[in-house]
């Protein structure tokens, strides 16, 4: 195999793709080439209108207008950027308020408990269609578990705010009857959403979850860039100018980081068929900087997020539950000291369940291969383990520093917080993501398939 080539497995066998040429745009163009490709994009975007459609549908009992006055006087950090991932729905108070972030936590979760229960993990290892069932049933009956839960947080933040506001926006005089009106709509709003997303994974073009955050994410974008301009005319040009050139800076990086890979040759081995031996040559074994993508960010978000929403109905009554939310308050020093260790230990711990050295050498040894450099029999999963501990360290670093720079901004030139958490670091390093993960399916399709077809 040639030195600039990118060997990409796809139905009916290894296809070798010219890792030269290969560039999200390259992949894109099997929608305009493929007849199936262009079905299954026309039904995903059928499936995200339906998606923003809901964004705008308001829970019952509550008066948009009134409620547009009371977040616009009430904005703050925490909000935007728990709103950056619900893509506007969340300061709307509509169905979908928690986008489909609990379903993303509960699968983090099972995940995690899979890697960690002796039962659970070997059932993953022995019987993988089952393991795929368990995980599907319970991943959803913790969504439902944790959107009740978030949505009841949530909803006696907007009773308080409805309180102190001089338009109340909650119609609904009963507060018991709203509870469960609310709590009902968001949380049947989140499993909703993870239909939809099912129904991307089965007649889209995949990647079902991803595509809903990465489409509401997108739907904020224009938002963003009219509040940076509107910054830009008042205050100075020159904010802009600034602001373009990190925000391209930002993609450039997180695409260097997110394709960077260390390589470790696998050794030939001999197979025998029909009575006469052939050798399967040396492949590379790749491993990325950051196997863990944007979960490491996600999950230590989620962690700090839920002390402040579960003391903030007391925080009127005590000066230390105040003290404790406002150091935990996004932009923060403690904020982001907290944030970058809780990173950095969930990159580790994630990556290693990515990543498992004692199962990559055991598929190794089944296929009679080992690590060129590595005599046969060695501890094979040791070198795996060494050179994973090593090149995680600075894709846990760059994580950190992405999801710090929103918070740095603000800081620096006090920008808006809903345009500092768009444009930030989190959510380009998940659209780059999405779309380099859906370009490459798709460029896989169309050299499989071949072009006109």
């Amino acid at each position: 195999m040639s030195k600039n080539k990118k060997r990409i497995m796809m139905p009916g066998g290894p296809k070798e793709i010219d890792g030269s040429k290969f560039t999200v745009l390259s992949g894109l163009t099997a929608i305009f080439e493929i007849k199936e490709v262009r079905i299954k994009f026309l039904i995903t975007l059928f499936i995200l209108f339906i998606f923003r459609l809901g964004s705008h549908i308001p829970v019952p009992g509550i008066d948009i207008s009134a409620l547009a006055q009371a977040t616009n006087a009430n904005s703050s950090g925490l909000m935007d950027f728990i709103d950056m991932f619900a893509g506007g729905a969340l300061r709307r108070f509509t169905l979908f308020t928690l986008g489909i972030m609990p379903y993303i936590s509960a699968e983090i979760i099972l995940q995690l408990l899979m890697s960690i229960i002796p039962s659970w993990k070997k059932m993953s290892q022995d019987d993988q269609e089952k393991a795929k069932d368990f995980m599907q049933f319970w991943s959803r009956a913790l969504t439902i578990l944790l959107a009740g839960v978030q949505s009841a947080l949530f909803i006696q933040y907007m009773i308080q705010q409805n309180a102190s506001s001089q338009t109340p926006f909650i119609l609904i005089d009963s507060i018991p009857l709203f509870y469960i009106v609310a709590i009902l709509a968001i949380t049947s709003g989140t499993m909703f959403l993870i239909w939809l997303g099912d129904k991307i994974d089965e007649y889209g073009i995949g990647n079902g979850a991803s595509m809903i955050i990465f489409a509401g994410i997108i739907s904020r974008m224009p938002s963003a860039f009219r509040q940076l301009y509107k910054t830009a005319i008042e205050r100075n040009i020159f904010i802009m100018i600034v602001m373009l050139i990190m925000f391209i800076f930002i993609i450039i990086l997180i695409i260097y980081v997110q394709r960077g890979k260390r390589k470790l040759m696998v050794g030939g081995s001999k197979a025998i068929k029909g009575g006469k031996i052939s050798m399967i040559p040396a492949f590379p074994l790749n491993i990325p900087i950051n196997p863990s993508g944007v979960i490491p960010i996600i999950f230590a978000s989620i962690f700090l997020q839920l002390p402040a929403q579960i003391l903030n109905p007391f925080a009127a009554k005590s000066a230390v539950i105040r003290s404790i939310i406002q150091a935990l308050y996004p932009g923060t020093g403690w904020y982001i000291a907290i944030n970058s260790i809780l990173i950095l230990a969930f990159s580790y711990f994630y990556s290693q369940f990515q990543l498992n050295p004692e199962d990559i050498a055991g598929y190794l040894t089944k296929s009679g291969r080992t690590l060129k450099g590595t005599r046969a029999g060695g501890d094979v999963a040791s070198e795996i383990k060494k050179t994973v501990n090593r090149i995680i360290l600075p894709g846990a670093i760059f994580l950190a520093f992405i999801a710090a720079i929103p918070d740095i901004v603000n800081k620096v030139f006090n920008l808006p917080s809903e345009f500092s958490y768009i444009m930030g670091g989190t959510s380009i390093l998940i659209i780059a993501g999405v779309a380099f993960d859906i370009a490459t399916k798709l460029e896989g399709i169309r050299r499989f398939r071949g072009r006109g077809q």
